[in-house]
Parts: structure tokens; C-alpha cells; sequence
């Protein structure tokens, strides 16, 4: 499929992905109330929810495409790139953001603009042999991966950081349990505190980032960065944080695929 795909247009991409993805919708799989629900939680509206599902297996068939592709071209079909503003973010930032878009393609699009990045993926429940394939497509211009579950991993994001690359992670996601509690809704979760303890100990800057898709007859993907600064503190750093990524949400409800808000489970 990785040696087929990068000849299969996008236009083909989006008819079969559409039929699968209704296909999917039309099972009553259990995501679909999980996300009907998790987008009126954050006050999304106007969204279909069968288009998810649709975004979703878009997803996975664009991963296989770009994975071949050059840097000219991905800067060609990805709208708001822009040099300057991006020089900002090559050091002392923390980029985070949430699965909303297609967030592996990003590194793939951040590292091929010859941004040194790394990141942090998680290995124990996504097992050996999937967390290598990820590995492969989010490292292929250079991105330093790091598992989750390694104890020496906060020690080699400082390291990677001091040597001057920007971390890019998650923060809708705390699989850890020991995150910083933010008000969703009428709801308290948790988000992963690490970002947030590395900005305050470093007085680095937190920017909100998200790779949407926004088909056009010129571009394929939006990249948006929306710079938040440096953090009084990390709680509130952290709900300056998530209010700012599910803004950018609301605004595209239908690429969002956060199945539960009960991150912290």
C-alpha cells in the first residue's frame, strides 16, 4: 500500500475514503454517539458527524501519500506557510496540539521544512510493531520519537530541547493520569502536565498548532500556529491552552477524533 499510494490521487482518495466512512457511520459504532457527544461538550456546532468518520480514513490513506513526498510539493498543497513565521518556533517553543486534523502528517510537513522536532508516542497500547511503523512515517525528515513509557524519556525531551528542537506534542490525551485538570463543559479533565512544567522551567514560549484538511483548487491542508506565550503558571497555562486548541476545533468540528473526553481513563 506505502509503494501504491503516492500514485492515487487525492480526488480518488476522497471518493473511496467517503464511501468507507459512511460505510463505518451506517454500523452504529459505539464513536459515534462518543463524538456526537464530545463535540456539543465543547459547543461545536453545525457538524455532521458521519464526515468523522469520512476525515478519518482520509487520514490514513493521506499518511501513506505524503510519507513519498517531497518538501516543495507538501509546501505547495499547504496553505499558511510562511518562512519568517516559522523561524519564531525553530527554538524556545513548545508546539502542542490534539487529534484534530491529521496531526502525523505534521511532523512530517514541520520536519520536512527542515524544523528540528521531536516527540513523544506511546508504545505499551498501541504495541511494538505500530509504534514502529508511526515511528517511521513521524521520523522520516529527522523527527526524534520518544516512547511514552521509557523513564528516561522527559530527560531526552530536555536534552533534544537544549540542543535546540521544538517539541511537538499532544495535550488532548493524559494517559499518564497525573495531568493538570482543566474545565471542559461542566467537566474537569486532565491534560498532560509535562508541557506546561517544561515551559515554566525554561520561560519557553506555548504555541497551539493544527493541520487541517481545506481542499481548495490550489491547497490540500491549512497549517495554523496560534502563539499563546509564555505561561503565568502551569493550570493556567494549561486551560489557556485546551480552550485555544478547541477553538480552532469548533471551527472545524468534523476533523476532530477524540473518542473520549475521560482522557485521564
Amino acid at each position: 500500500m506505502n509503494v501504491i499510494m503516492p500514485f492515487v490521487s487525492f480526488s480518488v482518495i476522497d471518493f473511496v475514503s467517503e464511501i468507507i466512512g459512511r460505510i463505518f457511520y451506517i454500523s452504529k459504532n459505539w464513536r459515534i454517539k462518543a463524538i456526537q457527544e464530545n463535540l456539543e461538550a465543547i459547543g461545536a456546532k453545525n457538524f455532521r458527524t458521519e464526515r468523522v468518520f469520512e476525515n478519518m480514513i482520509k487520514n490514513h490513506f493521506e499518511l501513506l501519500k505524503l510519507h513519498r513526498m517531497s518538501k516543495t510539493k507538501l509546501i505547495e498543497i499547504t496553505e499558511g506557510y510562511d518562512h519568517n513565521e516559522f523561524e519564531k518556533y525553530r527554538r524556545n517553543n513548545f508546539i502542542l496540539t490534539g487529534h484534530c486534523g491529521n496531526w502525523d502528517i505534521a511532523p512530517i510537513f514541520i520536519s520536512a521544512i527542515k524544523m528540528k522536532s521531536c516527540t513523544i508516542a506511546e508504545y505499551k497500547n498501541v504495541g511494538e510493531r505500530m509504534y514502529e511503523i508511526l515511528k517511521i512515517f513521524r521520523g522520516k525528515h529527522g523527527m526524534i520519537v520518544f516512547p511514552l513509557e521509557d523513564v528516561s524519556t522527559p530527560i531526552k525531551l530536555i536534552d533534544s530541547y537544549r540542543a535546540g528542537y521544538t517539541p511537538l506534542l499532544l495535550i488532548d490525551r493524559d494517559i499518564t493520569r497525573i495531568g493538570i485538570p482543566v474545565k471542559v463543559g461542566n467537566k474537569i479533565l486532565k491534560i498532560p502536565k509535562g508541557p506546561f512544567y517544561f515551559a515554566n522551567k525554561f520561560s519557553s514560549n506555548i504555541a497551539i498548532g493544527t493541520f487541517i484538511r481545506n481542499k481548495s483548487k490550489r491547497y490540500r491542508f491549512k497549517i495554523t500556529i496560534r502563539d499563546l506565550g509564555k505561561i503565568d503558571n502551569m493550570e493556567s497555562g494549561a486551560q489557556k491552552a485546551i480552550d485555544s486548541l478547541f477553538d480552532l476545533i469548533r471551527t472545524n468540528p468534523e476533523q476532530w477524533f477524540a473518542f473520549d473526553l475521560n482522557w485521564e481513563k
